[in-house]
């Protein structure tokens, strides 16, 4: 069973479904293993999907790159190491705002793009 939700990854970690899980993978919204150590509570879900053998498949908000017409969310704090927080730009109060985890590149790549000024 598949569902679509809104909510953090430390919300889904409360529930019944993640409890009874004999195992759980961690993809990014491409379908991609995060091979995650350790999960990121305030990680965005996409959806789950409780998978035949007891695998829990929880798909996460990971962008690999900035979305169109997104930004960074200057002074967010809570993104975990390697990650930083974006949002799509609308209000906080409106329906449509949604937030993900952006991956930071290493600073001395030339393909990284120059995330925190613009010239």
């Amino acid at each position: 069973m598949s569902r679509s939700i809104r909510f953090t990854l430390k919300e889904l970690m409360e529930r019944e479904i993640y409890k009874r899980a004999k195992h759980i993978k961690y993809v990014d919204n491409e379908g991609l293993d995060l091979n995650m150590e350790k999960p990121i509570p305030s990680a965005p879900v996409l959806y789950f999907e409780e998978l035949k053998d007891g695998t829990l498949l929880v798909k996460l908000w990971v962008c690999n790159k900035m979305p169109d017409g997104w930004r960074l969310k200057f002074g967010a704090l809570t993104a975990p190491n390697g990650f930083h927080w974006i949002c799509n730009g609308r209000s906080r109060f409106d329906v449509a705002y949604r937030v993900a985890l952006l991956r930071a590149y290493n600073q001395t790549s030339e393909t990284t793009p120059n995330l925190w000024y613009k010239k």
